[in-house]
C-alpha cells in the first residue's frame, strides 16, 4: 500500500475544447511510484466527447525476493459521456 499525492493543470477549459497535464508520485509498500499525463479532449455536444493523451508510469517496487522495476509509457485515446 501506498501514500500517493498528487495535482492536475487543466490550462484549457472551453465549452469544447479541454487541456491538461497531471501528474502523482506516491511511496510507501514501493520505493516510489509517479504518473506524468498531458492530454486533449473535444466535446461537441454535452456530454460526450474524445480524449488523447500520452502517459507515463514508472514503479519501483523490491522486496526480498521480488523486484518490479518498469516504466510504462503510451498514447490514449478514449470517448467520455458525462452524466
Amino acid at each position: 500500500m501506498d501514500g500517493v499525492v498528487g495535482v492536475q493543470l487543466t490550462p484549457i477549459a472551453s465549452d469544447h475544447w479541454l487541456v491538461w497535464l497531471r501528474g502523482d508520485a506516491g511511496a510507501g509498500s514501493s520505493d516510489l511510484v509517479w504518473l506524468a499525463e498531458t492530454g486533449v479532449g473535444w466535446s461537441w455536444d454535452e456530454p460526450y466527447a474524445v480524449y488523447a493523451a500520452y502517459r507515463m508510469l514508472d514503479t519501483d517496487y523490491r522486496n526480498d525476493t521480488f523486484a518490479y522495476d518498469m516504466q510504462q509509457s503510451g498514447f490514449l485515446l478514449g470517448f467520455g459521456f458525462r452524466f
